[in-house]
């Protein structure tokens, strides 16, 4: 099962993940809060970001 054995691409994919989305929520928090023209853009960027992330749970065995 992959999520058990943890390999390396898998971790630097889930890092990569990470690095680009924690700055995009930043970003949709500032916007949401200071009612700024912005978080259109960041929102978008982020639903992106979501729907073309890998699958995260039980990865079927063959």
């Amino acid at each position: 099962m992959i999520l058990s054995e943890k390999p390396h691409f898998f971790v630097g994919i889930v890092w990569v993940d990470l690095l680009l989305q924690w700055p995009i929520c930043i970003s949709n928090v500032y916007g949401i809060v200071n009612k700024k023209i912005m978080v259109l853009t960041t929102t978008k960027s982020s639903t992106v970001n979501l729907a073309t992330r890998p699958p995260k749970g039980k990865i079927i065995e063959a």
